[in-house]
């Protein structure tokens, strides 16, 4: 009955002011959806680009890693080289130098023939006295002109390219021609990266050097892994120091030009403009930690930027699209016309809380547990609310021990050691506290006086925090503190908190309640320790007698003889005697039958016990488990035995008359030894099995005798007896009368 209405709404498409009004929704929702995909291609092009830089940025740290890595290796060589006697004396600055013999630099030259190869990137090693202007070099290749290097290397120095005198190390790039190989033709051209150990005198002049050459080729094929791009290492004034192989050569202008942007620069790193024959490039730096040059990373940009000329062909499919839905949505709209849009408001439940104290502990643990650049930098402390900083820093770890007499939770104890310290160091140190792995605490600390500064001050404070720990937790309670040593900046964090965990390690042999410090480890605990072969065989004779007394007395010497040693040095000889009383324990058996038991615990051993002292009651309850599978044993082996036995007497039974059935042929038929078989028979009947034949054999005679006519000859080898006289005399010995007689009385009867 309402369907008069329905006239004047379809009337409304054609009102001009419906057009309006769907026009007006048509712009409103085509803007809306293009300004949404726009954000969207906008939001993941910038994605991208940061996923592909964080990639870059990666490969470039790791780049300068691998070189940090190659030239602390390159050090450990120097050391090697210096502590030769022969090269101190070579290199000695006395004012009138002793020149070596042939001999001594025959020997000097082999040295350093061996330094070369020790190393698959090294290509020579010179050494120089400046003094004398003498010289020695070999290497695989061409060792190069000394003094000649020497030449170029002051060049470098003068042009201010390397770094002064006053480093002790230098980096620059070596480049010689080298004799023809042929008698005609140009010779080639020695190029590597030098590694020049300067020595100085009183005055501070040169006095002497030690120069590592390095194969540029070797070192471009290496370092330069990722195929995605093309990498250059240049030195200061942008000359080419390394590059990846097959890269096409760049401008002098243009390296020139990154040289001079990246020395203006105060960051280490970062990303510089790059136009290569029209093309745009992205060039990616980095300044190296230990040279001073600088790496570069060359690579084609990657862009889903909204009106980046590559996104044509997406525009194509998704205007189309957005012009049909949202003509579609305008006139949905508009046909309500003038139907009230309902907005719905979402009240937020509880604000955003703050996650500062989460974020400190995550960013604290990651410093302790692997280093990073990206976290070495004071500001960033500062930024996460921390209150040490990353200098003269102490670092220890808090262990509770573990008892069943006090349960305590992890957040519990964290709160306990965090008050405590509070009461106890917080008038001397600044600290910091976070919870690490395993339940263990972490606690940093900055002294606030500059003579508070080392472990020998800390231990008094140290040892009044102990004690008031149960204090505070108000139930009996112990804890283990090992010390990690002093942090000098961030990079060293990781290794203190690394040294406290194998210190804590020592908990084990040092039992609970200790202050553990590298110190107190070297003068109470040797390493030096020799297996107590005597008290290991008296267990095993133990375990072979089943005394359990004996045993733990034994044990408990053990013990006693492990306390003086380091973890390190116990842990290997307890899970040798471990072994070899399992081992002992399996093959304890009357009937060689090994013993099963279960022994779980064994690969939770060290991580279960905590102290020396608690594998007492592992011991006890694993002997306690040989002694039920030992019992258990006896009782299968009776049944068994006295099934063996019900076999035998059958088999008797029926086999008595063969004139070859013996023990032998049971034992053949049974599967044992003769021996073997006559003792299980004896321990089950109390009698020799050869005596049960025979006493089957005349008692199936004398039931003949009674029963049957058959002659006396005849019924002695139907009983098994192939010897009649054998026969004769053993019935009378087992009647006490002759078969003869032993028939004729029982017939008369």
């Amino acid at each position: 009955m309402e369907r008069g209405n329905a006239k004047p709404r379809q009337m409304v498409f054609k009102d001009n002011y419906f057009l309006r009004f769907f026009a007006f929704l048509f712009v409103i929702i085509f803007v809306l959806i293009g300004i949404s995909v726009y954000t969207v291609f906008y939001i993941y092009n910038i994605r991208k680009t940061a996923d592909a830089q964080a990639h870059i940025t990666d490969y470039l740290n790791h780049t300068d890693k691998t070189m940090v890595s190659l030239i602390s290796a390159i050090d450990i060589l120097y050391t090697l080289t210096v502590s030769n006697e022969e090269v101190r004396h070579f290199l000695s600055p006395s004012a009138e130098p002793e020149l070596p013999d042939v001999e001594s630099r025959e020997r000097l030259a082999a040295f350093l023939w061996g330094v070369c190869a020790l190393n698959p990137y090294i290509e020579s090693v010179g050494i120089y006295n400046y003094y004398s202007n003498e010289y020695l070099a070999n290497g695989f290749s061409h060792p190069p002109d000394m003094k000649l290097f020497m030449r170029v290397f002051l060049g470098h120095l003068s042009a201010g390219v390397t770094r002064d005198l006053a480093k002790r190390r230098h980096f620059f790039l070596f480049r010689s021609g080298l004799p023809a190989r042929g008698e005609e033709g140009p010779g080639d051209t020695l190029e590597c990266i030098s590694i020049v150990y300067s020595g100085a005198d009183t005055s501070g002049k040169l006095s002497s050097a030690i120069s590592i050459n390095l194969n540029v080729q070797k070192i471009s094929e290496n370092i330069f892994t990722d195929p995605g791009g093309e990498e250059i290492i240049l030195n200061e004034i942008g000359s080419v120091i390394c590059v990846e192989p097959g890269v096409e050569s760049i401008p002098l202008t243009d390296r020139a030009k990154w040289s001079r942007q990246t020395n203006n620069q105060a960051r280490r790193s970062g990303w510089l403009p790059y136009n290569s024959q029209g093309k745009e490039k992205n060039v990616a730096f980095l300044r190296m930690s230990e040279s001073g040059w600088t790496l570069y990373r060359i690579s084609d940009p990657i862009s889903f930027h909204p009106l980046y000329p590559g996104m044509r062909l997406y525009w194509l499919i998704i205007l189309p699209a957005a012009l049909v839905f949202s003509a579609l949505a305008a006139a949905i709209v508009a046909s309500r016309l003038y139907r009230p849009v309902e907005h719905r408001i979402i009240k937020l439940e509880k604000e955003n809380t703050s996650y500062l104290s989460t974020a400190r502990a995550n960013y604290l643990n990651n410093i302790l547990d692997e280093y990073s650049e990206s976290s070495g930098n004071e500001n960033d402390w500062s930024l996460y609310g921390i209150k040490v900083v990353p200098r003269q820093l102490l670092i220890l770890i808090v262990k509770w021990d573990e008892t069943e007499e006090a349960p305590l939770g992890d957040q519990a104890f964290e709160l306990i050691v965090r008050h405590s310290a509070e009461r106890c160091l917080g008038a001397f140190y600044c600290f910091e506290i976070t919870s690490a792995k395993n339940g263990e605490v972490s606690i940093l600390l900055n002294p606030l006086s500059k003579t508070g500064d080392s472990e020998s001050d800390l231990l008094p404070h140290l040892e009044r925090f102990r004690k008031f720990v149960p204090i505070q937790a108000g139930i009996q309670l112990s804890i283990t503190i090992a010390v990690g040593g002093m942090a000098l900046e961030t990079r060293d964090c990781a290794a203190c908190i690394h040294r406290a965990r194998n210190l804590l390690r020592q908990r084990f042999v040092l039992g609970y309640g200790h202050i553990i410090t590298a110190e107190s480890v070297k003068t109470s605990l040797r390493e030096d320790i020799e297996f107590p072969s005597q008290l290991m065989e008296k267990m095993e004779k133990d375990i072979h007698e089943i005394s359990k007394s004996r045993f733990m007395q034994h044990y408990g010497s053990m013990v006693d003889y492990l306390h003086g040693y380091c973890y390190q040095a116990v842990a290997p000889v307890l899970l040798q005697v471990i072994t070899r009383c399992l081992h002992t324990m399996n093959s304890v058996s009357l009937d060689n039958i090994p013993v099963t038991l279960e022994f779980y615990e064994f690969n939770l051993l060290f991580s279960s016990l905590h102290t020396l002292d608690h594998s007492h009651e592992w011991f006890d309850r694993t002997y306690d488990n040989f002694l039920a599978a030992v019992r258990k044993n006896e009782l299968l082996r009776s049944k068994k035995h006295k099934h063996l036995v019900i076999q035998i007497q059958d088999y008797t039974a029926e086999h008595y008359g063969d004139l070859n059935f013996s023990v032998e042929t049971l034992a053949d038929h049974f599967g044992y030894t003769p021996n073997h078989l006559s003792k299980i028979f004896r321990s089950e009947t109390h009698i020799y099995l050869r005596n049960y034949i025979k006493n089957v054999r005349i008692q199936h005679a004398r039931d003949m005798l009674e029963n049957t006519d058959l002659p006396i000859q005849e019924v002695s080898l139907k009983s098994g007896f192939p010897n009649y006289n054998y026969f004769f005399s053993l019935f009378r010995k087992e009647n006490g009368l002759t078969p003869t007689v032993y028939r004729s009385r029982f017939m008369g009867n």
